[in-house]
C-alpha cells in the first residue's frame, strides 16, 4: 500500500491555492494541504531569506509523472521545488479513496483483477 506525497514550494499562499485547485480539477491529486512558511536558501550565490507557501499533494504513484509535469508547466518559479515522498503504511480506506479520486486502482483491486484474469 502506498501513496505519493509531492512537496512543492510557492511564492505565496494564493499561488499555492491556484495550482492546488488546478491539479485537483485535472484529477492529478486527490487532495493537498498548504500553509505559509519562512524560507532560507542559496540562490545565485547568495543566501536569501523570505516567506513562501508549501503544498503537500497526495496522489497515486501512477499519477506522479503527470502531476510533476503539470506543476512544472504552470509553476511561477524559474526552478520549482517539486519533491516526491513515498509513503510507507497508509490507512487502507484512505488509500482507496485517494486512488479512486485520481482514477488509480488500489493494490488490492489489482490483485483481484490478476486472479480473475483478463476480460
Amino acid at each position: 500500500m502506498a501513496l505519493s506525497l509531492i512537496y512543492v514550494t510557492f511564492p505565496s499562499e494564493d499561488a499555492a491555492r491556484e495550482l492546488v485547485r488546478g491539479a485537483l480539477d485535472k484529477r492529478l491529486a486527490a487532495c493537498a494541504t498548504y500553509w505559509n512558511v519562512g524560507s532560507t536558501y542559496w540562490w545565485h550565490g547568495a543566501i536569501e531569506v523570505g516567506s513562501e507557501a508549501v503544498a503537500l499533494f497526495k496522489t497515486a504513484p501512477s499519477r506522479v509523472r503527470a502531476l510533476r509535469a503539470w506543476l512544472t508547466e504552470h509553476h511561477p518559479y524559474e526552478l520549482p521545488c517539486i519533491i516526491e515522498l513515498r509513503s510507507g503504511a497508509v490507512h487502507p480506506q484512505y488509500e482507496a479513496w485517494a486512488k479512486a479520486e485520481v482514477g488509480a486502482r488500489t493494490t488490492t483491486a489489482k490483485r483481484k483483477a490478476k486472479r480473475r484474469g483478463p476480460k
